[in-house]
């Protein structure tokens, strides 16, 4: 982009959806970022969607407890920390009682 002749960085409109059982908050912005950021961004989101499909193309959905400070503690927690952190019977049994299994998508 040029601005006045000169160079300038990229304008781009960021979207941002909070979704948690507890709120929905939804806002727009106008940023800067350099085009090497961006692409960066869209790379990082592509892999999580070709992830997701694929966990859901094979119905393997592995935990990302690496770092469960970050992983598990964010933005409201995760719904599945439980079930992340318990093993056995325990699991078995939060699995019955805390969630509904759907009838799988065709």
């Amino acid at each position: 982009f040029r601005v006045g002749g000169k160079a300038s960085m990229p304008r781009c409109i960021m979207n941002v959806v909070k979704i948690h059982p507890k709120e929905f908050k939804m806002f727009r912005d106008i940023t800067l970022k350099s085009r090497s950021t961006l692409e960066d961004a869209k790379e990082t989101m592509l892999n999580w969607v070709r992830s997701i499909l694929l966990s859901e193309e094979t119905d393997n959905f592995p935990k990302a407890t690496s770092d469960p400070e970050i992983t598990c503690n964010r933005y409201g927690g995760c719904t599945f920390k439980g079930i992340c952190f318990s093993s056995g019977s325990v699991r078995e049994m939060l699995l019955k009682n805390e969630f509904v299994k759907r009838e799988e998508r065709k």
